[in-house]
């Protein structure tokens, strides 16, 4: 279902931003890493689904601010709030 994919999706995140220790050949501990591409895939998916990065640009071309009715430019006021 789709909540289960969310919910993996959180966890891979999770997982993925936790520092790991990094070994040499000998088996010492020479730092720590984590996954940050699978961390950024996994943010992005959620993302994505959540609808906050949008690509698609609503443009409408006006001549001049003297061809709008009060009404259409509160109405356009109004929607240039809102997607803010």
């Amino acid at each position: 279902t789709a909540d289960y994919v969310l919910k993996s999706l959180h966890e891979v995140a999770e997982y993925c931003k936790v520092p790991r220790p990094r070994y040499n050949r000998n088996g010492d501990v020479i730092g720590e890493s984590l996954d940050a591409s699978g961390a950024n895939k996994a943010l992005e998916l959620l993302g994505k689904h959540l609808s906050l990065f949008t690509d698609n640009l609503n443009v409408r071309k006006i001549k001049s601010l003297e061809d709008l009715t009060d009404e259409e430019a509160v109405a356009i006021a109004k929607e240039i709030k809102e997607a803010d």
